[in-house]
């Protein structure tokens, strides 16, 4: 019964997740169906928890939502989702050799247009 009862935790966990990413990434089940040729019903399984898919599948799905696959398959909190998205940008900073100063410069500048927008709208 434990193992029955893990196996649903998993499936909710990872319909959770998927449902998440799906949502920060602005797509929808039917994204997932057409931009991988999945059929409704499997992906309808997944956002219900009904079904796990493979992990090769899992796979195919961390890199279509441009996530690690233990973002789709453990249980994070959303603190711990926010802290691997920073990692994720600093790492990324870091292969592109990005200096601090430039990732300062790049903020500045996402501050103005943030301020322009808002007094554009007033």
């Amino acid at each position: 019964m434990d193992t029955e009862n893990n196996n649903q935790k998993q499936k909710e966990i990872f319909a959770q997740n998927l449902q998440y990413w799906l949502k920060q990434r602005n797509k929808t089940q039917m994204d997932l169906m057409n931009d991988l040729n999945l059929s409704s019903s499997t992906v309808s399984d997944w956002c219900n928890a009904k079904k796990y898919p493979r992990m090769g599948t899992v796979q195919m799905l961390a890199d279509y939502l441009g996530v690690l696959k233990s973002d789709l398959v453990e249980e994070k909190n959303t603190e711990s989702i926010k802290n691997n998205a920073y990692f994720r940008i600093m790492q990324t900073a870091k292969e592109k050799g990005y200096t601090p100063e430039d990732l300062m410069l790049a903020m500045d500048f996402l501050d103005r247009a943030r301020k322009r927008d808002t007094t554009d709208e007033n």
